[in-house]
């Protein structure tokens, strides 16, 4: 029962984390780091977001085994496998639902895109299952330099920032505000509802 309790809390949370994603995209305005990557390779070889997101999950996770010799990094691959499914099937969801010709409605799908991945982050990570690729790179720089998380962290948007310049020669402002953003309210969240999901998940097996 803990095993399936812990299981819900994660597709909620990864589901919440990807709808997020797609209205970040959809804005146009800007998303994370690695989702500006995952959109440009898409527009330059006209692709899917989410194939463009499993190409890159596997180019990212093959970086993460040579920097740490560990095979478990590959256990990451699943959770890349379902994202890049999801961010296409929500794409088209939330395409088909909210018209985004205009700024307001643009502006509304950016700042509620910022909120929803933040929940769905702080949601997904209270199962401890594997992470995506990216945090797993994240990790493995940390890992491999011996280096804290915040800057491991910031060696990954770093270069996801320059890749994405170098395929598309532009940046939307919006990203920098999803970058410097998500973490504070991701840890807000977290600290807020860390000990209910605990509570939830260790709770009676009784239903």
């Amino acid at each position: 029962m803990i095993k399936l309790k812990r299981t819900a809390i994660y597709l909620i949370g990864f589901n919440i984390l990807i709808l997020g994603i797609s209205f970040l995209i959809i804005s146009t305005y800007g998303q994370s780091a690695w989702d500006g990557v995952y959109v440009a390779i898409s527009k330059i070889i006209h692709i899917s977001v989410g194939l463009a997101t499993f190409i890159c999950a596997v180019g990212i996770l093959l970086v993460c085994y040579i920097l740490t010799k560990d095979w478990y990094v590959f256990l990451s691959f699943i959770t890349s496998v379902v994202q890049s499914l999801l961010i296409d099937f929500y794409l088209v969801l939330v395409k088909t639902i909210i018209a985004s010709e205009s700024i307001s409605a643009r502006i509304f799908l950016f700042t509620t895109g910022i909120i929803l991945m933040s929940i769905g982050c702080s949601i997904y990570i209270q199962a401890k299952y594997p992470t995506n690729h990216v945090d797993c790179l994240m990790l493995s720089i940390s890992r491999r330099f011996k280096l804290n998380l915040r800057k491991s962290k910031l060696i990954c948007d770093s270069s996801a920032i320059l890749i994405t310049l170098i395929i598309a020669r532009r940046i939307a402002l919006g990203t920098f505000i999803v970058l410097i953003s998500l973490s504070p309210l991701i840890q807000f969240i977290s600290d807020r509802i860390s000990r209910p999901i605990d509570n939830f998940i260790n709770s009676s097996n009784s239903l």
